[in-house]
C-alpha cells in the first residue's frame, strides 16, 4: 500500500520495491505497484545480478537519488542500464536508496512506463521522504526479526511475564519441552507448569525480590500439563526494564538429565567410598615425589601404619616417604620411575 500511495502522488504508473541479498550483490523485485492498463512484471525481476548494474549501483551506494527524466539520455558509461531499462519499456526513472546501517539494502523504484513525464521538485522531496519511512519501517522490521530468531533458537526455554506475573509471550523451546501449542501456553500460568510437590508459597517472595532488581537463579520442579510429566529446570529470572513496560524474563533450562548423572555419580561414590573403606590395607593416591605426598588415603592407614588420615595427608604430620624403611627407599623409588616409564602397573 505504501508503493501505492507513492506511486498516486507523484503520478507514476509503476513503482517496485527491491530489496537486496548477499551485500547487495543481487535485487529481487518484493513489491511492486501497476497503474490500470500497466501489466505486472513482479516475476521478471527475481535474482537480478548486480554487477551489470554498477554505474546504477555505485550511485545508489553512496545514497544518491537517481533522477532520470528520458532513458535515452541516460551517460554512455551506462549503457548495460540504458539497454535493460528500453528492453522494458521504461522511459522515465526514478530510484531512492534504502539504507539501513549506511549499508545499501534496497531500493524504491517508480517509472512511467507510458511517455517520458517528469517529477517536480516537491515530488522528489516527498517520495524521498516516503523512501526514508520505507527504510527506517524495513530496518525496525529486520532488527524485529533478528530479535525473533534469537528468542526462539536458544536452548532455553523463555517465558515473558509482566509484573502480576501472567505469560504474555514464550519462545518456541518452551512449547516443544512443555509439550504446548502457542496458544496453550500464553493460557497457561506459573502453577500450571509447575510440579505438584512444589511449595507456590515461597513464589511471591521471589517474584518480590526479582520485582526489586535483584536476579535470581534457582532450581524448580517443572510439569508437562498433558501428559502430566515431572521435570527438574534450572530458572534465571530478571527484570528488564524498558521505556514501554517493565517485564519479568524467566530462562528455564530442562537439567533433569544432569540430575539423573550427579544421582548416578554420587551412587558410584558411594560404592566406591565402601569399597575402600572395606578394603584390606590402604588405598592411596599420591604425588610423585621422594617422599610420597599424600592426597589421599582410606582409612585403613591407621592400621597400616599407625597414623590418620589427616596426619598423613599433605605430610601434615609426616611424609609417607620417611615411614618406608631406610634400606628399601632407594629401592622403592627406583622401581616405581621405571614401572611409570614402562607404564605399567607395580
Amino acid at each position: 500500500s505504501s508503493i501505492a500511495d507513492i506511486c498516486q502522488l507523484s503520478g507514476a504508473n509503476r513503482g517496485r520495491l527491491f530489496l537486496s541479498r548477499e551485500n547487495a550483490k543481487v535485487m529481487n523485485n518484493t513489491h511492486e505497484w501497476c497503474a490500470q492498463g500497466i501489466s505486472p512484471e513482479i516475476e521478471n525481476f527475481q535474482n537480478l545480478p548486480m554487477e551489470k548494474f554498477q554505474w546504477f549501483l555505485d550511485q545508489l551506494r553512496h545514497n544518491e537519488t537517481l533522477y532520470i527524466p528520458d532513458i535515452r539520455n541516460i551517460p554512455d558509461k551506462a549503457e548495460s542500464e540504458k539497454t535493460f531499462f528500453l528492453a522494458q519499456n521504461i522511459k522515465s526513472l526514478l530510484i531512492f536508496p534504502i539504507l539501513i546501517g549506511n549499508k545499501l539494502s534496497g531500493f524504491v523504484g517508480l517509472n512511467n512506463a507510458i511517455k517520458a513525464e517528469g517529477w517536480t521538485d516537491e515530488d522528489l522531496k516527498l517520495l524521498k521522504t516516503a523512501s526514508e519511512i520505507i527504510g527506517n519501517n524495513l530496518e525496525q522490521q529486520r532488527s524485529e526479526d533478528q530479535l525473533k530468531n534469537i528468542f526462539n533458537n536458544t536452548q532455553d526455554a523463555i517465558f515473558i511475564h509482566d509484573l502480576e506475573g501472567n505469560i504474555l509471550d514464550v519462545n518456541d523451546k518452551m512449547c516443544r519441552m512443555y509439550g504446548l501449542t502457542k496458544e496453550e501456553a500464553l493460557k497457561t500460568t506459573i502453577d500450571d507448569c509447575s510440579g505438584p510437590n512444589m511449595n507456590m508459597d515461597i513464589l511471591p517472595e521471589k517474584w518480590e525480590r526479582v520485582l526489586n532488581g535483584e536476579k535470581l537463579l534457582f532450581e524448580w520442579e517443572a510439569y508437562r500439563p498433558k501428559d502430566r510429566t515431572v521435570f527438574t529446570v534450572e530458572v534465571a529470572l530478571g527484570r528488564i526494564i524498558s521505556h514501554d513496560n517493565d517485564v519479568i524474563i524467566a530462562n528455564v533450562r530442562d537439567i533433569s538429565q544432569r540430575k539423573k548423572a550427579e544421582e548416578k555419580l554420587r551412587e558410584s561414590e558411594q560404592k566406591l567410598k565402601t569399597l575402600i573403606k572395606n578394603l584390606p590395607g590402604m588405598a592411596y593416591r599420591c604425588k610423585n615425589q621422594p617422599e610420597w605426598p599424600m592426597q589421599y588415603v582410606s582409612e585403613g592407614c591407621r592400621e597400616l601404619t599407625g597414623y590418620t588420615q589427616d596426619e598423613l595427608i599433605d605430610n601434615k604430620k609426616v611424609a609417607y616417604g620417611n615411614i618406608i624403611h631406610p634400606e628399601d627407599s632407594e629401592k622403592v623409588w627406583k622401581e616405581v620411575q621405571e614401572t611409570l616409564k614402562k607404564e605399567k602397573h607395580f
